[in-house]
Parts: C-alpha cells; sequence; structure tokens
C-alpha cells in the first residue's frame, strides 16, 4: 500500500510540474510575444529538448504555434483547421524532410502527412539557403512562412473545405514551374493500382504535380499501402522514393521492394531502409 500510494504521489507531482512549466511558458509568451526554447529552459531549469516537447504539447492544444526555435502566439489567420499531425504522420514527415535539398526548389502537395512534413521543415534545424517551395496547400504554405530561409509559392486555385486547391487555375500555375523534388500522399499507392486518389479533382492536380517534377518522393501510411482508390494520377515508375509506414501489410511493402525505388520503411521511433 506504502508503495502504491508513493508512485502515485510522484506521480501526481510530475503531472503538476508540468503543469507549470506550461503555465509559465504561456505566461512568457503572452508578456514577450514570442519564447525561445534554449531560453525558457534556462529559466525552468530543464533540457532543451524537455521545453521542445512542451512546446509541441502545447501547439496540440491550441495554446501556441511553435516557430523555428521557439514559438509565438497562435493568430486567427494561422491556426489550423486540424491537428497538424498524429505520431504516425510525425514519423513519416520527418523521414520525408531528409529528402529536402537546402538549396533549389519543391513542391509540397495537400493532405495530414504533407502538413506534417511542412512541420517538419520549420522545425528542421538545417539552414535553408533560399530553398523555394511551392504548394496547393493553404495550411502547407501559412506553417511554411514562419521560415524566414524559404521563399513559400501558394500557387492558387478554388480552395476546398480541406485547404487544398485545385481548379483549372492551380493546373495552369503547376504547367509553368519545374521543382527539383515534389512530396505527395496519395491514399492509395499499390502495384496494381500505381498511384491514386479518392478525388478526380485532387487527382488531375497531382497529375500536373508530377509532371513538373525532376524527382518524386510519395508518403504513405499503413492505410494507403495496397489501397487503390478511384482516380490514377501516376505510376509506381513514377516514385523515386517511397516513404511508408512500417506497420502496412508485410506483403505489399515486399512487393514493392522489389520495384526500381528506394522504399524507406518508418516507424515510429526509427527508420530503416
Amino acid at each position: 500500500m506504502t508503495d502504491t500510494m508513493g508512485t502515485a504521489g510522484r506521480a501526481d507531482a510530475v503531472r503538476t510540474s508540468v503543469r507549470k512549466r506550461h503555465d509559465s511558458i504561456l505566461e512568457c509568451l503572452g508578456s514577450e510575444g514570442r519564447v525561445e526554447a534554449t531560453d525558457l529552459a534556462l529559466r525552468l531549469g530543464v533540457a532543451v529538448e524537455t521545453v521542445r516537447r512542451d512546446l509541441r504539447l502545447l501547439e496540440g492544444r491550441g495554446a501556441l504555434q511553435r516557430a523555428h526555435g521557439g514559438a509565438v502566439p497562435v493568430s486567427p489567420l494561422e491556426r489550423p483547421a486540424r491537428p497538424v499531425a498524429d505520431a504516425a504522420s510525425v514519423s513519416l514527415g520527418a523521414a520525408a524532410v531528409q529528402h529536402l535539398p537546402a538549396r533549389g526548389s519543391a513542391l509540397i502537395g495537400q493532405g495530414q502527412h504533407c502538413l506534417a512534413l511542412a512541420a517538419a521543415v520549420v522545425e528542421d534545424q538545417r539552414r535553408w539557403d533560399g530553398l523555394r517551395i511551392a504548394t496547393t496547400s493553404v495550411e502547407v504554405a501559412v506553417l511554411l512562412s514562419r521560415r524566414e530561409d524559404l521563399v513559400v509559392h501558394n500557387l492558387g486555385g478554388t480552395v476546398g473545405s480541406d485547404f487544398a486547391q485545385h481548379g483549372q487555375w492551380t493546373l495552369d500555375e503547376l504547367d509553368r514551374i519545374n521543382v527539383d523534388v515534389a512530396f505527395l500522399a496519395p491514399s492509395g499507392v499499390s502495384i496494381d493500382g500505381g498511384l491514386t486518389l479518392e478525388d478526380g479533382r485532387d487527382g488531375a492536380v497531382a497529375t500536373a504535380v508530377v509532371a513538373s517534377a525532376a524527382r518524386l518522393v510519395v508518403i504513405a501510411d499503413a492505410a494507403a499501402v495496397g489501397t487503390v482508390s478511384f482516380w490514377r494520377f501516376g505510376t509506381l515508375g513514377d516514385v523515386d522514393v517511397l516513404v511508408a509506414d512500417a506497420s502496412a501489410s508485410e506483403h505489399e511493402l515486399t512487393a514493392l521492394s522489389e520495384l526500381d525505388l528506394r522504399l524507406e520503411r518508418v516507424g515510429t521511433a526509427d527508420l530503416r531502409g
């Protein structure tokens, strides 16, 4: 009984400590308008990684927005319509960002995993050397705009309820650009169906993205691997790198690994090539 009560007491103390840290962070943010992770670590007497974890939790609650090296208050314009990412998306985004060059040009598509990739770009410790990133997602554009060392191009078009852009305007803009690498997250990636999406409007945009890119990185969660959706916008032959959730069907992953592409199996804690 004593051990149980002692364990419960320690757990309560930890929760209280976390709450106090969070309260202190929000108080500093409210008075100063911006906080830096390294400065907060010194003030609170904890590791920088602990502060970064606190900032991620507070952002998930909608209490602040992380910016490069710290955090800023939430503004109505920048508040995401949905959580930036779940654990699987975070891992996929962290793996995909390794294929982003420090300079040159890139295109990031739409959807939860592309939003997670954008968050990974913002958090990346590399200095982006004027990298140009185009996107067909309003959410991605707003998130990337936090980094002053990026040149962000929102391609425009008709905006859907998921903040993705499509229509002739978007297609015309895509026809005018060439990028070194593009990142897309289809709802289906399979031997039989190739690269597929549910919505034909999004599929038309994805087709144009593939045509504009010298290299294509596809991000696929466990549900996408082996799935054939309605609209086919590309083949597996278009793919240079497939960043896939390691929990997907082993049968499907094995078949994909035999193709002429680089398959990266991504778990929540590690990357396996």
